[in-house]
This record gives structure tokens, C-alpha cells and sequence, in this order.
């Protein structure tokens, strides 16, 4: 196979900055302590009451903001939302020994497989259908080897290796029916990083739906969900950072009833220049570089997550024709040069 346009694999990185990086950004699906904010809802008008609560969940800030009449409707629905969400990445965690998709991983078979993995597998496989590849969650042996090797060695992974991992990368060696998944190549692996966030989100909005409630926004790390509108139904102003600076936001938009998510090369990444990140082209092996930010906005965050990953992988020109030719979806490319190309129906406030 090859590589063209590449970073020579001699290429030294500060191990203790990839390190750091690491334990900073939590790679796979963490839990940690509560977040300092308050729990009991505020009275925000006269019968109207507010919360927001903040906990780590899934190795990032998952934060959800509630309007409700009930004082007891808001406390039951944000304990239980959260209870939801700890449940379903603990289940999708790779990185956890008992965990489903870990122990899929290790002995690439398994049978009576729960109906919330077979909903995402199920998805993956959809999305992997109509991006022709792009979607791919099988890129796990080469984010094992980029780990490994920036780890042990300071540097990428030698070209060969990224080769041989390559092998192993095909989402139609999976074989999946409602009883049992297998891998049908030995070595192969899954991540569901690109999509179990958003598929987490979509099923906390469903908790809160069933309690009745009418006004909630979830955020889990830039995966975000909006239920209705705010408390006098005007949409959810929600600001899209810019990835060159840290501390200012580009574009504000509107959300009412519906989810957004963003990808970014400065998520997760390797080394300082931001060249080797998370998100990996399962074509080449390597992470693509042309996009440094996406944003999609779609009728759930399973849909964003995953197409929002999708189109930083195919690039701005083929990412944003993508966009154009999806059903009731839209989409926000900031390139490598701070450039910005928006679908047709992208709106903004």
C-alpha cells in the first residue's frame, strides 16, 4: 500500500507532553467524582424551576440543563439520566476487562448480545454502508499500535506496521444477527468511540421523555442534545469552538429538538502539532489533516456523532458534498487553513 505526503515515522515526540495528554484527555469511557454544581433546582419564575449538574462520564464533562414545573420531576430525571448514561458506557467501554466490547475484542466472538450494542453495531454498520468505508469501527488495531508506539518509542509507528494493521481493517469481516457478533479475521478489533457517545446522549434524552419532561439539553463533551426548546421555547443557543482558540467561540446556533456534534483533530491527540490524533482514515492509516474542525447537526447524536466523524475522515470538499446528500442534516467544516464551508441549510443566530 502507499503512503504518500507522510510524516517521516523518525519524527521524535516529547513523550512526557503525549503522556500528559493522555491522562488529561481520558482515553475510552471513564467515570469520575461529581463536578462541583449544584443538584437541587433552582426556582427560575414563579412555577418554573431550573437545574444543571455536571459530572466525567465517558472521559469528558457530560452536563445536563433542565426547565420543569416539578421540582421532584427535575431531581428524579437528572438521577436517573445520569444513572442511564454510567450504565451504557460502561457496557461500551473498551478499555474495561469485563466489559461487552472488551471482551469481544479479546476473543472476537460473543453471543447473546445486548440490544443496546446490537443497536450500535447495527448502526456502525449503516454508516459504514454510506460513507463506502469511511465510518469504520474496526480501526482498533491501529490506534493500539499508534498508542504503543508514541508510548514506548517517542515516535509513530513504522510504516510496515501501519500496513499490517491495515489488514485487519474491513467493518464487512464483522458478522452480526440478533443472537451473536464475530470477527471474522483473527486480530481484529473494535472502537465505538465514534458513535457510542452520541448513541449514550439520544438514550438520556429518552429517560428524561418518559418522565415527562419538555425542556433539557444535554452536553457530553460536544455532543449535545437538545428536548424541545428553552423554558419559553426558544432554541438553545449553543457555541461552536474555535479549534485555533481556545477561549473564543467562532458560531453560535440554534438547536430546538435536535442533536449536534463536532469533531476535532484537537480532541485527542499525539504529538504537539496536532499531525496524529484520534480520529484515524481507515483507507491510509493515517489521521487525516486537510479539516481541523467538523460540526453536524442531525435529528439525533448517534446520527451527529458518527457522520460528524465521517466527514472529518472524507476531507471539506467530499465531507461537505456528504453532508449536502443526507436527509435532513447539516454541516460545518473548518479546514487546515481556518477556511469554513457550511451545507446549504446551515443556520446560524
Amino acid at each position: 500500500m502507499k503512503n504518500n505526503n507522510l510524516i517521516p515515522s523518525d519524527k521524535k515526540i516529547d513523550r512526557r507532553f503525549f503522556l500528559k495528554t493522555l491522562s488529561l484527555m481520558g482515553i475510552g469511557f471513564t467515570a469520575s467524582p461529581v463536578l462541583a454544581s449544584p443538584l437541587s433546582p433552582i426556582k427560575f419564575s414563579k412555577d418554573l424551576y431550573m437545574t444543571k449538574k455536571t459530572k466525567v462520564l465517558m472521559s469528558t464533562r457530560v452536563t445536563i440543563t433542565l426547565f420543569d414545573t416539578s421540582k421532584t420531576r427535575i431531581e428524579e430525571g437528572v438521577e436517573e439520566t445520569f444513572a442511564e448514561i454510567k450504565r451504557l458506557a460502561a457496557m461500551m467501554n473498551r478499555h474495561t476487562d469485563n466489559s461487552p466490547v472488551a471482551e469481544l475484542n479479546k476473543t472476537g466472538f460473543q453471543k447473546n448480545i445486548s440490544p443496546e450494542i446490537q443497536s450500535v453495531l447495527g448502526a456502525s454498520l449503516h454508516y459504514y454502508s454510506i460513507s463506502s468505508g469511511a465510518f469504520e469501527i474496526t480501526v482498533k488495531p491501529l490506534i493500539d499500535i499508534y498508542q504503543d508506539s508514541f508510548i514506548k518509542e517517542n515516535k509513530p509507528p513504522d510504516i510496515k506496521k501501519i500496513d499490517e494493521a491495515l489488514k485487519l481493517i474491513d467493518t464487512t469481516n464483522i458478522y452480526l444477527d440478533s443472537k451473536e457478533i464475530r470477527f471474522q479475521k483473527d486480530g481484529m478489533g473494535i472502537t465505538l468511540d465514534g458513535i457510542a457517545k452520541g448513541y449514550i446522549v439520544d438514550k438520556g434524552i429518552e429517560i428524561l421523555q418518559k418522565k415527562g419532561v419538555k425542556h433539557a439539553l444535554i452536553n457530553a463533551g460536544g455532543d449535545i442534545r437538545a428536548l424541545g426548546g428553552k423554558r419559553d421555547n426558544t432554541p438553545w443557543k449553543i457555541a461552536i469552538k474555535d479549534p485555533l482558540l481556545d477561549k473564543r467561540y467562532k458560531i453560535i446556533i440554534p438547536l430546538y429538538n435536535r442533536a449536534v456534534a463536532t469533531s476535532g483533530n484537537y480532541e485527542i491527540f499525539y504529538d504537539k502539532d496536532k499531525i496524529y490524533h484520534h480520529i484515524i482514515n481507515p483507507a491510509t492509516g493515517f489521521s487525516p489533516n486537510q479539516s481541523v474542525s467538523v460540526s453536524v447537526v442531525a435529528k439525533n447524536t448517534m446520527a451527529a456523532d458518527a457522520l460528524a466523524t465521517t466527514t472529518f475522515v472524507l476531507g471539506p470538499d467530499k465531507g461537505i458534498r456528504f453532508i449536502e446528500n443526507m436527509e435532513d442534516t447539516e454541516g460545518l467544516i473548518i479546514d487546515s487553513k481556518n477556511r469554513i464551508k457550511k451545507s446549504l441549510g446551515w443556520k446560524e443566530i
